[in-house]
């Protein structure tokens, strides 16, 4: 085994038509949460800030761990919405190393309040007003 570093990580979710999307991550700053007298800072995988340094190496048998923003947007007919069952979407991560080997796996997402999502990066609903790119995948 070797070290790696992630080429790219990408979010695929399934639409009631049956097609799935892939999107691509979107900056944001570091998530951070008050736990007690304390503030909580989380990464923002493979992004640079005043508090982590953006690696995405990943030492043989080791993890790596961050935040990833993902916005899905869709309009027209109800098929393209995402299949969405007890507030949950499935979907599936999909990593790329920098030597094109892919992983994938599949995740749960959990829906939560516009509230408490900004409680975690304050502007959240106002920091992407256009539409994100995304790539269709048949």
């Amino acid at each position: 085994m070797r070290d790696v570093a992630l080429n790219s990580w990408h979010l695929k979710i399934k639409s009631i038509n049956g097609r799935w999307s892939e999107l691509d991550p979107l900056t944001i700053p570091d998530p951070q949460v008050t736990i007690g007298d304390n503030i909580k800072i989380y990464s923002v995988l493979g992004i640079k800030s005043p508090n982590y340094d953006g690696s995405t190496l990943i030492k043989s048998g080791d993890s790596i761990a961050g935040f990833s923003y993902y916005k899905f947007e869709c309009y027209g007919d109800p098929n393209w919405d995402p299949i969405i069952k007890e507030h949950k979407i499935k979907g599936q991560m999909v990593v790329t190393g920098v030597f094109d080997n892919k992983a994938k796996t599949e995740i749960t997402i959990s829906e939560i309040s516009l509230d408490k999502a900004k409680l975690v990066v304050p502007n959240i609903d106002t920091m992407y007003q256009d539409t994100v790119p995304i790539i269709d995948k048949m």
